[in-house]
């Protein structure tokens, strides 16, 4: 099923050809030239994507133009697909596998699907991410600081990680216990916004401003974030015809 939480509507889709244990999806407007500022309702794609016990992961689309499944992408990958969210840069979806220590990514044009190693990680758990250029980022916890991470094309032409910026998180322990672990829960594309979480609840990161905001009391593993825009009426003012004498 597909859900829009704003208007309520939900329309149901055949399930995939092949059905596997570890698996997520992405939904993407299938509307040419729309800027996904107001899009509800529109034809949709949607990007299923998962592990089998083969140690093959793959990926195939459904159109709700033409209410069929496209034919299997596949690759040998011996990690496992998480049941989170993607992240679209462009026209690549990328996939958290193994709580960080791989990614997968799934080229939409090409219909392909290929691997990438994660930025060094040791024992931290990152997230995906939009970096601050557009790209693709990745973000990690280290010694009480968000580390952010982004994917560059050397010159030599093979793509690579760097640290690009590193967030100090002690003013967060000043409103609790200094011995507190953060984890990161999320992120949300368009507003370049960290979801971060601890026993004492979720707190949200704002990259361009610095503002932090607390969200709920509670932590959570897993954030997932919805946007949606409001569009106005445009009320078209005409002047009224001047009376006859």
């Amino acid at each position: 099923m597909v859900w829009d939480p704003t208007t309520g509507d939900h329309r149901i889709f055949p399930q995939p050809p092949y059905l596997d244990f570890y698996c997520t999806g992405a939904v993407l407007c299938a509307t040419r030239g729309c800027r996904h500022v107001d899009c509800h309702g529109g034809p949709y794609l949607l990007v299923f994507v998962a592990t089998g016990e083969d140690d093959h992961s793959w990926a195939c689309v459904y159109s709700s133009e033409t209410g069929e499944w496209s034919s299997q992408a596949s690759i040998a990958f011996d990690s496992y697909v998480e049941m989170l969210p993607g992240l679209l840069v462009q026209d690549t979806l990328y996939f958290r596998c193994e709580r960080g220590k791989r990614i997968l990514r799934y080229d939409i044009g090409k219909h392909e699907l290929s691997e990438i190693d994660p930025p060094p990680l040791g024992h931290e758990v990152g997230i995906l991410m939009e970096s601050g250029y557009g790209g693709l980022g990745f973000a990690t916890v280290e010694d009480c600081s968000i580390l952010l991470w982004s994917r560059y094309v050397g010159d030599d032409g093979i793509e690579e990680w760097k640290k690009s910026w590193v967030i100090g998180l002690d003013f967060l322990n000043l409103v609790g216990n200094p011995s507190l672990s953060w984890e990161l829960a999320g992120f949300a594309k368009g507003a370049h916004t960290i979801f971060i979480s601890s026993e004492i609840g979720v707190f949200t990161i704002e990259l361009k401003s610095g503002q932090v905001k607390k969200l709920c009391k509670e932590g959570y593993y897993t954030v997932v974030p919805y946007m949606s825009f409001y569009t106005s009426d445009i009320a078209i003012w005409r002047p009224e015809e001047p009376a006859e004498d």
